[in-house]
This record gives C-alpha cells, structure tokens and sequence, in this order.
C-alpha cells in the first residue's frame, strides 16, 4: 500500500487522511490473520525512509528509499535501498540491499551498431543467495526478425520492442548467481542478432 498503517515517528499514528479506515484496514489484517494466518508481511511506501517493525503477528516494512529525498539521517532509515523477499512455502524472508550492488556494463558499445553484446553484471551482494532474477538487461541491437541468448547463467529473451532509430531493444531476464562476501562473481549475457 501507499499510505502506512503506522507512522515512522508515532506507531500509534498513522500517516493515511482518514483515521478511522486506517483502523478499520489493520483490523481487517488482523482478523484475516488470526483466523487463516496468511498475512506475513505488509509492504508500505510514502515516507522517504526504510522502517521495519511488528503488531500483532504482521511485520509491516515501509521501503520508501527508491531516490526521492530522504526524510531521516541513515541511522534512523534514512538511506536509498531496495528490499528482496524470498518465499519459501509459507515462509517469508526479506533483506534489505543498497543501490550499486549490481554493476552491468556493456561490451561494444550498446548503442545499437553491433550484431553481438555482452552485459557483464558483477554482483557485490554481501551474502549468499543464488537465483536472483532481474528483467532489467537491456540490448539495444539491430533490427532483425530474431536474436539469441546466450552466457554462463539462465537468461532468456522476454520482450522485444522495436525504435524509431531502426533499432530493437531486447529485454532479457536473467538468473543471477551471486557467490559470496568475500568473492565478487561476474555473469555474462549475450545477445546476438540470429544468422
């Protein structure tokens, strides 16, 4: 949701217009909860900070460090950041990572004049966590009727759309491989234009 159930500065407050629905939403949370128990996580944005805190059996995480200014000093949240959650079954884990983990760079140029680029991506995650999927590679090629996918992790092509300046962009996923704390480890993806 936009809006937090409870506010950064007063748990007891809540940052939404309409006080009353704001309670009326967290218990509905609640008793969805006590009855299925199949509410773990509630994920909130609108204050510019990262916050995370328990009521009632619900974690609720606001995550509102996505680049507009920041509302705190980096010890009380106040920093840029993303979350990964990872689900297990029922269970339900989060970790909170700060921009410029992911380094991809693109050789040649990827401007769109060459039938072959590769996207190195080093990754500086510090921890251990194989299988992480991002749709964010973008290969300006060539146009053609078709291109390929290939490197050292899982990747495939997912979208393709073509621009005004008689190129393509090829959108690809990838699975990345992430190594550990003290390894910095480099998956490569190339996108070729098909023979």
């Amino acid at each position: 949701m936009h809006k937090p159930l409870h506010e950064y500065g007063d748990p007891t407050d809540t940052a939404w217009t309409d006080k009353a629905m704001a309670q009326k939403v967290e218990e509905l949370f609640n008793s969805y909860n006590q009855k299925y128990h199949n509410i773990r996580i509630v994920f909130e944005g609108h204050e510019h900070l990262y916050w995370k805190a328990d009521f009632d059996g619900i974690t609720y995480i606001i995550t509102g460090g996505a680049g507009a200014p920041l509302y705190q000093a980096p010890q009380d949240g106040g920093f840029y950041h993303f979350v990964l959650v990872t689900v297990y079954g029922k269970q339900v884990y989060t970790q909170v990572f700060f921009p410029g983990y992911f380094d991809v760079k693109y050789y040649p140029l990827n401007t769109g004049a060459f039938n072959n680029v590769t996207a190195i991506i080093t990754n500086h995650l510090p921890t251990i966590y194989d299988g992480l999927v991002i749709k964010g590679l973008q290969f300006v090629m060539p146009d053609s009727s078709s291109y390929t996918v290939s490197g050292n992790i899982p990747s495939r092509i997912w979208k393709t759309v073509k621009n005004d300046n008689d190129t393509v962009t090829v959108y690809v996923e990838a699975k990345l491989e992430l190594g550990s704390y003290s390894q910095m480890t480099q998956n490569v993806v190339t996108v070729s234009v098909a023979k």
